[in-house]
């Protein structure tokens, strides 16, 4: 690979004043109910239910 083929380098990480949580080491009721994702767990069981059927989406600030 030639070096003008490598791509840029970023200054500020990716969305670095944006909204996001501070996701926990391990999953809380609160967490599990708030649809917010935890280290042990991942997303909770009501992210992977349709919001029709009383699921909730996942926290867009859980993924930044």
């Amino acid at each position: 690979m030639k070096a003008s083929d490598k791509p840029r380098q970023l200054a500020v990480p990716f969305a670095s004043t944006g909204d996001k949580n501070r996701i926990p080491d391990k999953a809380t009721q609160q967490t599990r109910e708030s649809g917010n994702a935890a280290y042990d767990s991942g997303f909770p069981p009501v992210t992977m239910t349709a919001v029709s059927a009383g699921g909730a989406p996942i926290k867009l600030s859980s993924m930044l």
